[in-house]
């Protein structure tokens, strides 16, 4: 077998994987390329040995969903291991760890809430230059007067981080 079609053979898998999750949680197909762009370079690196494959298909996601400013709100990816595979292929692609951008959150949230035009914009000129998703739903709260429950249940955070992020805006 030739050093490409073992590379083949290595990679359908996860790309089969990548394909699924698109399916799932309704992905960008940029989001998707770049991730599997980020998955060959941890295959050729060969970072892949050893590792839960659907983990790190996933950390490669959201690697290309931070990289590109996409707001990526999967509450069942926010755990431990998930992060720690993260910064696992940063450091083995050499790839730099990016933020989102707070205002990017806000928007997604608020289109998830149903609020209007008005709204948002509000909420985004409130989150300034802050990153992440807490900032957002504290932007939000504060802004729409979004309750705190509603916005841990989208996001997965606590209600009261969000409720102390809110009292320093």
């Amino acid at each position: 077998m030739t050093k490409q079609e073992s590379f083949k053979k290595a990679f359908m898998p996860a790309y089969a994987i990548i394909q699924q999750l698109k399916g799932e949680h309704y992905l960008p197909e940029r989001i998707v390329r770049t991730a599997l762009e980020v998955y060959k370079k941890l295959m050729n690196s060969k970072g892949t040995r050893g590792r839960n494959r659907e983990e790190l298909v996933k950390a490669c996601i959201m690697i290309a969903s931070d990289n590109l400013n996409y707001p990526l709100m999967i509450k069942e990816w926010k755990n431990k291991e998930l992060m720690r595979q993260k910064r696992y292929v940063n450091r083995v692609t050499g790839l730099k760890q990016r933020r989102v951008e707070a205002h990017m959150y806000a928007s997604r949230i608020g289109w998830e809430l149903k609020l209007s035009e008005e709204e948002i914009s509000e909420a985004i000129k409130l989150c300034g230059e802050g990153h992440g998703t807490g900032i957002a739903c504290a932007a939000l709260n504060k802004a729409c007067r979004v309750s705190l429950r509603k916005l841990a249940r989208i996001t997965g955070l606590s209600r009261n981080y969000v409720w102390r992020l809110s009292k320093h805006l």
